[in-house]
Order: C-alpha cells, then structure tokens, then sequence
C-alpha cells in the first residue's frame, strides 16, 4: 500500500494502486499490499478443514501457528466455547484473537499470563473462540519486533480506526517490523498476524464468478495445516 506522510492512500493518479475487482468493497490491490475488507461477513473459527465447495466461505486463512514436532495447534484455541487443549498457553505469545456472535476483539495477553483456568472458563461460558498469535499492532501503535529480522510474505487480520475489518497482505517477503509499520500508516487500530511461511495457503472467493483462487507464496506445509479463520456471508 502506497502512503503519503499523513498515512493516507496515493490516488491512482499518482500511483500504480488500481482495484482488482469489480466490487471495490471487496478488494484493493496496488504493487505492495492486498486488502480484503470483511465488514459484512460473518467469522468463525475452525480446527476441521473448510471445504472450498462452500459456497457461503469468502476467504479462508491458516490462523494460530501449527506445532512443527506434532501439527498440532500452538497456544490457547477454543472454538465455540470448547477449549481443544486448555494446558497449551503458549507464554511466548502477547496477543489474543476473540471472536464472539460475529464480533471480534484483538487483546494483550500479557504473554499468556491473563489466559487462567478462570478466564478460560468465563470466556466458554459464552460461546467464544479464542486463538492466541502475534499482535502487531494496539490501539494505533505498532509494537517492537527488534529481534526478527526474517524476511516473509506477511498477513494480517485488522480493525482499522473506524471499526472496518480487513485482511491484509503483502505481496512481497518483508519483515514484522516493516509490516507492523505500515498498518498503522494505513490508520489500522488493531492487528493480529496470522500463520504464514510455509504454512500460509489460503484462498478466496472471486464475487464476481465464484473461482476459488489461492493466496499465499509458499504452501509448501498446506497438508499440515491445523486451523483455519474463515469469513462467509
């Protein structure tokens, strides 16, 4: 996504951004960033894989990390309000993904510490899922990744300052620091990154003849895959 200094888009006109598609609602591209917007559908959370011959699902992504010794999921996940492992906290994780009745909420988990057997039963008791991960960026600022360095294709579900929802993702392998950066460029209030790397196959929806298209670079561990994040109408 091209921005200026004060953090909004570069028209067409000064730039190489186009929209891709004919719902411009829908998806905004330019030589950097792909932006999904999801306002309008609904979200759930899975551990059984989606079946692309649904033709409710819009966009699928991997979302909590997968265990690389046993493929299964890494860190606290509950879905509908069933907990599938309440003893793996990962403590090494500071941001939480909460999703309850369609809304979702991006929180600090203080490295897990807040994920308590009494949390967990409080938030269960009203039918949320819940994954840990990355948060990139809390309330409007993005936080410090001095530490990895690492070049990926990133992606990221977002809550913009105004309340939108999207997924984002560059096109190019960049690192969280640059990533975190930009969103916030891009007047994103909240953003918790979701699994990438070789795990990072997903797909959408074309609106405007229903093709699936697959996203992500890599997809080399797509079969491992342990969990998805899903938005329907």
């Amino acid at each position: 996504m091209q921005v200026n200094s004060s953090g909004n888009k570069i028209s067409k006109s000064e730039s190489d951004s186009l929209h891709t598609s004919s719902n411009n609602e829908w998806k905004y591209e330019d030589e950097f960033y792909k932006i999904y917007y999801l306002q309008h559908h609904k979200i759930a959370l899975t551990n059984t894989r989606p079946s692309k011959a649904d033709t409710a699902i819009k966009l699928c992504i991997p979302a909590a990390f997968t265990q690389l010794d046993d493929g299964s999921i890494d860190g606290l996940f509950i879905v509908n309000g069933k907990a599938i492992d309440s003893k793996k906290v990962n403590h090494h994780l500071g941001g939480g993904f909460l999703i309850e009745a369609d809304k979702i909420q991006m929180l600090g988990t203080n490295d897990g510490k807040i994920l308590t057997n009494t949390w967990q039963d409080s938030v269960c008791k009203l039918n949320v899922s819940f994954f840990q991960q990355i948060q990139m960026v809390r309330n409007g600022e993005a936080l410090v990744f001095n530490k990895d360095q690492k070049l990926f294709q990133r992606r990221a579900i977002v809550i913009y300052a105004d309340g939108n929802v999207a997924m984002i993702e560059t096109k190019s392998p960049i690192t969280l620091s640059e990533f975190a950066n930009d969103l916030v460029r891009m007047k994103v209030w909240n953003a918790m990154y979701t699994d990438m790397g070789s795990y990072d196959e997903g797909w959408v929806r074309d609106p405007g003849n229903e093709k699936i298209i697959v996203i992500g670079n890599n997809r080399m561990e797509t079969a491992r895959q342990s969990n998805w994040l899903i938005f329907k109408n």
